[in-house]
Protein backbone atom coordinates (compact mmCIF):
# COMPACT_ATOMS: atom_id res chain seq x y z
CA UNK A 1 0.00 0.00 0.00
CA UNK A 2 1.38 3.44 -0.77
CA UNK A 3 1.24 6.27 2.14
CA UNK A 4 0.18 9.47 0.75
CA UNK A 5 1.33 11.60 3.43
CA UNK A 6 2.41 15.37 2.85
CA UNK A 7 5.88 13.50 3.18
CA UNK A 8 5.72 10.50 1.45
CA UNK A 9 4.27 12.17 -1.40
CA UNK A 10 6.95 15.63 -1.22
CA UNK A 11 9.45 12.74 -1.32
CA UNK A 12 7.75 10.84 -4.26
CA UNK A 13 7.90 13.63 -6.41
CA UNK A 14 11.53 14.86 -5.51
CA UNK A 15 12.53 11.71 -6.67
CA UNK A 16 10.47 11.20 -9.78
CA UNK A 17 10.88 14.95 -10.91
CA UNK A 18 14.09 15.70 -9.14
CA UNK A 19 15.06 17.66 -12.24
CA UNK A 20 12.02 19.60 -13.09
CA UNK A 21 11.60 23.13 -11.36
CA UNK A 22 8.76 23.60 -8.76
CA UNK A 23 9.11 27.00 -7.71
CA UNK A 24 10.17 30.39 -9.28
CA UNK A 25 11.57 33.22 -6.69
CA UNK A 26 13.39 36.06 -6.41
CA UNK A 27 16.86 36.34 -4.35
CA UNK A 28 16.62 40.13 -3.70
CA UNK A 29 14.09 42.12 -4.69
CA UNK A 30 15.42 43.56 -8.25
CA UNK A 31 17.51 40.44 -8.94
CA UNK A 32 15.67 38.12 -11.30
CA UNK A 33 13.88 35.17 -10.63
CA UNK A 34 15.82 32.09 -10.10
CA UNK A 35 14.84 28.52 -10.44
CA UNK A 36 14.22 25.35 -7.91
CA UNK A 37 14.07 22.33 -8.62
CA UNK A 38 11.99 19.54 -6.76
CA UNK A 39 15.62 18.03 -6.21
CA UNK A 40 16.93 20.96 -4.77
CA UNK A 41 14.02 22.05 -2.37
CA UNK A 42 14.01 18.37 -1.12
CA UNK A 43 17.67 18.38 -0.52
CA UNK A 44 17.33 22.12 1.18
CA UNK A 45 14.41 20.81 2.92
CA UNK A 46 16.15 17.29 4.37
CA UNK A 47 18.81 19.53 5.38
CA UNK A 48 16.99 21.74 7.61
CA UNK A 49 14.98 18.29 9.13
CA UNK A 50 18.52 16.70 9.76
CA UNK A 51 19.20 20.16 11.55
CA UNK A 52 15.68 20.32 13.43
CA UNK A 53 16.14 16.10 14.76
CA UNK A 54 19.73 17.31 16.33
CA UNK A 55 18.38 20.49 17.41
CA UNK A 56 16.11 18.24 19.95
CA UNK A 57 12.50 18.01 17.54
CA UNK A 58 10.85 14.86 18.05
CA UNK A 59 8.05 13.36 16.01
CA UNK A 60 4.69 15.46 17.07
CA UNK A 61 6.62 18.32 18.54
CA UNK A 62 4.76 21.38 17.83
CA UNK A 63 7.26 23.68 15.76
CA UNK A 64 6.08 27.46 15.20
CA UNK A 65 7.16 29.48 11.77
CA UNK A 66 6.68 33.23 12.04
CA UNK A 67 7.50 34.41 8.41
CA UNK A 68 6.43 36.23 5.57
CA UNK A 69 5.92 34.67 2.32
CA UNK A 70 9.28 33.51 0.66
CA UNK A 71 11.34 30.58 -0.21
CA UNK A 72 12.68 29.86 3.63
CA UNK A 73 9.04 29.52 4.59
CA UNK A 74 8.48 26.50 2.20
CA UNK A 75 12.11 24.75 3.09
CA UNK A 76 11.07 24.89 6.95
CA UNK A 77 7.31 23.62 6.38
CA UNK A 78 8.88 20.94 4.01
CA UNK A 79 11.30 20.56 6.81
CA UNK A 80 9.15 20.35 9.69
CA UNK A 81 6.94 17.62 8.02
CA UNK A 82 9.97 15.22 7.16
CA UNK A 83 10.99 15.76 10.14
CA UNK A 84 8.05 13.83 11.77
CA UNK A 85 6.87 17.52 13.50
CA UNK A 86 3.58 19.08 13.44
CA UNK A 87 4.27 22.97 11.93
CA UNK A 88 2.20 26.12 13.27
CA UNK A 89 2.21 28.84 10.70
CA UNK A 90 2.00 32.38 12.28
CA UNK A 91 1.81 35.13 9.45
CA UNK A 92 3.93 37.95 10.18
Amino acid sequence: MTQNTLSSVFTRNAEQLSGDVIIKYKKAKAAPYSDLTWGELFGRAEAAAIGLIAAGLEPGDRLAILSANRIEWIIADRATLLAGGVDVPIYH
